[in-house]
């Protein structure tokens, strides 16, 4: 049996991010967002995404192109938190967030407990 890439509660998948994702990494994390929402009551999922000391969270390019998968997953994803330790990357998220039409926040890493708090609050209609 694979590892599971997001520890899951309820409808909030949390996953900490170390290195770039891998193709196969990008599969096992797009099927567990698909089975996540197709089992919550709402039909979509939150997301609380750790990229602490990520290396390659260096270029917008780079983030774009790790969580791509929020851009295809879009209608099954209601928000997402990034937290991160570099506060000058709020700037990609939000920029991400526009691109991707989900709600996207960026926490630093120090308010861990922010970005739960947030995530746990419904989006706004």
């Amino acid at each position: 049996m694979s590892r599971k890439c997001f520890k899951t509660t309820g409808n909030l998948l949390s996953m900490e991010i170390y290195s770039s994702i891998t193709r196969q990494k990008y599969k096992a994390i797009c099927r567990e967002i698909e089975e996540a929402a197709a089992a919550a009551a709402t039909g979509t999922v939150r997301l609380l995404l750790i990229m602490r000391h990520y290396p390659t969270f260096s270029s917008a390019e780079d983030l774009y192109y790790d969580l791509r998968f929020i851009m295809i997953y879009s209608d099954r994803i209601e928000k997402v938190a990034v937290v991160g330790d570099k506060p000058w990357k709020r700037t990609w998220v939000a920029l991400f967030g526009l691109f991707s039409r989900v709600c996207v926040e960026f926490f630093d890493i120090a308010h861990l407990d922010r970005a739960k708090g947030w995530l746990a609050i419904p989006k706004a209609a």
